[in-house]
């Protein structure tokens, strides 16, 4: 039987403060894709191709890997996370390896639909949103989104009350002088 995942970070906390050994991680952060349909003026990610991406397969022995190091959160990020079409079974398999999962994901690709998978794949679920004001937020990312993502940020909230969902929902602000 897998240790909880509140276990796991406690027993990494305690041991990497009282060794003076190996240190093991808590965290990994993995960029499963470098595709991204934003056009963010202080990223180029979206540049990038997908020739050289691990494909799931591949994806869920790093997780493996990841678990024998004693990671306990893992964080999805991308580019924009929600490309890849196995981006729920990932973090399902991750969630099943014991670790806590998280995503950070623009918003744009988001469909009421998801919310149970959401729920179900994800504890954490972080949503990049650099402004509220619809000029920065253009300027910042390169699209006119922003309408877009507030209404899906309210379908999600309701999607996942609905469901008494516990998935922690956070904005995540990439700070600059346009929106400092």
């Amino acid at each position: 039987m897998k240790k909880s995942a509140g276990l796991r970070f406690l027993k990494n906390h305690i041991t990497n403060r009282l060794s003076d050994s190996v240190r093991r991680p808590t965290y990994a952060y993995i960029t499963i894709t470098s595709l991204c349909n934003s056009r963010c003026r202080y990223c180029d990610t979206w540049k990038n191709n997908v020739e050289s991406e691990p494909d799931t397969d591949q994806w869920k022995i790093i997780i493996d890997e990841l678990v024998k190091l004693g990671v306990v959160a893992l964080t999805f990020s991308g580019g924009e996370p929600f490309i890849r079409k196995d981006l729920f079974e990932l973090a399902l398999y991750a969630k099943s390896q014991g670790l806590i999962t998280l995503v950070v994901t623009n918003m744009s690709l988001f469909k009421e639909s998801d919310c149970e998978k959401i729920a179900d794949s994800f504890d954490f679920f972080g949503i990049s949103i650099d402004s509220t004001r619809p000029e920065i937020y253009q300027e910042i990312r390169g699209v006119d989104w922003l309408e877009r993502i507030k209404e899906n940020v309210h379908l999600l909230m309701a999607g996942l009350t609905r469901l008494k969902a516990d998935v922690q929902v956070c904005g995540m602000v990439t700070l600059s002088n346009k929106n400092a």
